[in-house]
C-alpha cells in the first residue's frame, strides 16, 4: 500500500450490498503523470481481480471526482480493449469533473454576476482571464493554463471586487488561513469533520498504513500540483463521447450548484454539445426534480446512456455536502430507479 502511495496512485475499494448484489466500486484520486492514469490503475485491477475471482462477474462502478473523473473515463475506455475484463464496466461517474475546465470556466463571470458577488466590471474582468485560460488551452499551452487556475481564486478577491469568495463552496466565507490553501480543503474539513480532522491523517491513517512519521498528511501538495501541472487542463470530452458512443457504459454526471469553479452553466457547455448517437435524445428529455423527503434535492435528466444532475446546496464534493441526496443517486445508479 505504501508503494503505491508513492506513486501518487490511491484506489480505494468499497462494496455496496443492494438487493442481494454485490457491486464493486473503485474510487479514484489524481495521480501524477499519464503514465499513472492508464499502466498502473490496469496493473491494480488485474491483480485485484486474480487474488478476487469472486468478483469478475460483478458490476463495476467507476466514480471519479474533479480530476479523478478524467482517470474514471479513461480506466472505462482501457478495459472495454482487454478481452478477460471487457465485460467489467457497468457505468462511470463523475462528480464536479474536471473534463472541460477551461470550456467550464467560460462561464464563471456570468455564475459570479448572478449571485451577485461581483458586478459588471467584475464580469468583464473574470471573463477576459476565463478567455486567457480556454485560449492557452486551445493553443496546447497546457501548463500556462493551470498556473492562471491556481491563481484565479485570488484574481477574483483582488482584481474582479470580491472579498474572501471561496470558488470551491460558494457560500462560505474565505479566512486569512484559507487564502494560502488552493482548493481550500483544510477549511472545508474542519468544518465537516472538527478541529481534528487534519490530525487524525497523521495521527491515525499513517501509522496504519505504516508510513515513516517523516511523512506529513498533505506534506506533498506543492510537489503534486507540479506533476500535474501539463496534464490537468487537457479536455477529457473526447473519452466520455467514446464510451457514449461505442461501449454500453452508462455515463452519470452530478454537480454541486455551489462550485464555481467546475460551475454547472459551464459544465453544460461541453454535456449538452456531446456528439454520440443518443444526444438529441438526451437533450430533448424532461428535466425531472429529485425530491427525497419532501424537499427539492436537485434536478436530472436522464437517458438509459447518459444522466445529469443538478444538485443543491452541495460545492465541489456533492457526497460530502448532500449525502442524502448522493445517497439517492447511488442507489439509482445501482438499482436503476
Amino acid at each position: 500500500m505504501y508503494n503505491v502511495l508513492q506513486q501518487s496512485l490511491i484506489i480505494q475499494n468499497s462494496k455496496l450490498q443492494c438487493n442481494d448484489r454485490i457491486v464493486f466500486c473503485v474510487i479514484l484520486e489524481p495521480p501524477t503523470t499519464k503514465i499513472y492514469k492508464s499502466n498502473h490503475l490496469i496493473y491494480t485491477l488485474k491483480s485485484f481481480y486474480s487474488l478476487h475471482k469472486e468478483y469478475l462477474y460483478a458490476p463495476l462502478y467507476i466514480f471519479g471526482q474533479g480530476h479523478g473523473a478524467q482517470q474514471a473515463v479513461s480506466l472505462a475506455a482501457k478495459l472495454k480493449d482487454i478481452d478477460h475484463l471487457a465485460h467489467l464496466p457497468t457505468g462511470v461517474v463523475i462528480g464536479n469533473g474536471i473534463i472541460s475546465p477551461a470550456l467550464a470556466l467560460t462561464k464563471l463571470g456570468f455564475y459570479l454576476e448572478e449571485l451577485g458577488y461581483i458586478d459588471g466590471n467584475g464580469r468583464s474582468a473574470v471573463e477576459n482571464i476565463s478567455n486567457i485560460i480556454n485560449k492557452a488551452v486551445n493553443e496546447e499551452r497546457f501548463g500556462e493554463a493551470f498556473d492562471r487556475l491556481l491563481s484565479l481564486g485570488k484574481f477574483v478577491n483582488e482584481n474582479a471586487g470580491a472579498v474572501a469568495v471561496n470558488l470551491g463552496h460558494i457560500v462560505e466565507k474565505l479566512t486569512q488561513e484559507s487564502l494560502q490553501d488552493p482548493y481550500n480543503q483544510r477549511q472545508f474539513m474542519k468544518k465537516l469533520f472538527g478541529i481534528r480532522s487534519i490530525n487524525i491523517m497523521d495521527e491515525v491513517i499513517r501509522p496504519a498504513l505504516g508510513i515513516p512519521n517523516s511523512i506529513k498528511f498533505d506534506g506533498q501538495n506543492e510537489n503534486a500540483l507540479r506533476a500535474v501541472r501539463s496534464t490537468f487542463m487537457i479536455p477529457a470530452v473526447d473519452k466520455v463521447e467514446y464510451l457514449l458512443q461505442n461501449t454500453n457504459v452508462s455515463v452519470t454526471i452530478y454537480n454541486g450548484n455551489l462550485d464555481a469553479v467546475s460551475n454547472t452553466p459551464g459544465q453544460l457547455e461541453w454535456v449538452d454539445n456531446l456528439r454520440w448517437h443518443g444526444q438529441a435524445n438526451f437533450t430533448s428529455s424532461l428535466r425531472q426534480t429529485l425530491i427525497i423527503n419532501g424537499l427539492v434535492e436537485g434536478y436530472f435528466r436522464e437517458t438509459p446512456r447518459l444522466t445529469f444532475y443538478w444538485m443543491n446546496v452541495a460545492g465541489q464534493s456533492v457526497p460530502l455536502d448532500n449525502p442524502v441526496a448522493m445517497r439517492r443517486i447511488l442507489r439509482r445508479i445501482i438499482d436503476g430507479n
